[in-house]
């Protein structure tokens, strides 16, 4: 689990360093889903992520947003992370 996220963050880090843009927020699906707190959001139920050309899916996740903006997630159960 740790594994594919950090390979999502490293392949979204790379094609935003190689197209030197920022990077657009994610698209994220899921079958429920249910805000926290002012900086937290739960995703459960068939959650998928997609931005650019990569497609992380979970059972379930938590998405986090620093104060510096960074986002931070937090997947859980059956994760797979795939390409276009």
């Amino acid at each position: 689990m740790t594994k594919a996220l950090l390979v999502f963050l490293g392949v979204v880090g790379v094609a935003v360093f190689a197209s030197g843009q920022t990077a657009a927020p994610p698209d994220i699906l899921a079958d429920s889903i249910q805000r926290t707190s002012a900086s937290t959001y739960q995703y459960r139920g068939h959650v998928q992520l997609t931005t650019g050309t990569v497609v992380v899916t979970a059972d379930e996740a938590d998405l986090t947003t620093q104060s510096n903006g960074a986002l931070e997630f937090d997947l859980r159960g059956s994760v797979h992370l795939s390409t276009k």
